[in-house]
């Protein structure tokens, strides 16, 4: 992964580099050094056993953590300021922000997570990334670095298209009568039911053998949600129209 200092260049690991976290230079904020730190996401890391290891260690006096912005980050307002939630001038010994350039950066696959948070937590990182996971690959570090950079435009891009979206899925549902959404705050998935299809794994095989469209079945999230369907409208607005035309082909309009 890869340091970022409050707008000071920025280093990278390389795929030697057996810790897979590069050194960075250090920025004074709101009177507390900070950083951040892309590592390399694993599935057996959890982000309460990361920062629970970082604390580990650390003198009786020394604070807690908070554990903040776990979650990507969502098509709200908090996500057109981008650059500001990573510079994060306010900074405490409290806490860490942990994130992802999956879902903001359209960089699903890559495996590159970003965490701000005080210096005194670069070395305890750096220890457990040596013994749980693996360097990332150095394309993928520059990847990253690129979309800190360079990135606040590609989301605004993104947050946009996402809205035209929602507007157009919420607007279709209510035309047809028979669907049932609440319009979210942030995120780029519809979750909706439909009436009379009570079933909703039933209703998903029936999409993908008459509609040739695959939504997830919400009872795959678990019991509370069985019943619902997801639907991604992250996609182009030609995409989009096309998979609600699919989905109303078998979900007639009443």
């Amino acid at each position: 992964g890869s340091f970022v200092g409050g707008g000071h260049r920025i280093g990278t690991a390389r795929n030697g580099d057996s810790h897979g976290i590069a050194r960075r230079r250090r920025a004074r904020g709101g009177g507390l050094d900070r950083g951040v730190l892309a590592v390399q996401v694993g599935d057996g890391v959890s982000r309460t056993r990361i920062l629970g290891l970082i604390l580990q260690g650390r003198s009786d006096d020394a604070p807690a953590a908070d554990q903040g912005g776990g979650q990507d980050r969502r098509h709200s307002q908090d996500q057109s300021d981008g650059a500001q939630a990573r510079t994060h001038d306010c900074l405490t010994p409290r806490l860490f922000v942990v994130n992802s350039f999956s879902k903001s950066y359209a960089m699903t696959g890559w495996r590159l997570g970003w965490l701000v948070g005080p210096s005194y937590a670069e070395t305890p990182i750096r220890d457990l990334a040596l013994y749980d996971n693996m360097g990332p690959p150095t394309y993928a570090q520059y990847g990253a670095i690129a979309a800190l950079r360079h990135g606040e435009p590609f989301i605004a891009q993104q947050v946009s298209g996402w809205k035209d979206n929602l507007d157009m899925v919420m607007d279709r549902f209510a035309k047809n009568g028979r669907f049932e959404m609440p319009r979210p705050d942030a995120t780029f998935y519809a979750f909706f039911r439909v009436e009379g299809e009570p079933d909703c794994m039933s209703l998903v095989k029936r999409l993908i053998d008459e509609g040739n469209l695959s939504l997830a079945p919400g009872c795959a999230f678990g019991k509370c949600c069985s019943g619902w369907i997801r639907m991604c409208f992250a996609v182009s607005k030609e995409k989009m129209t096309d998979a609600l035309d699919r989905l109303e082909k078998v979900v007639k309009p009443l």
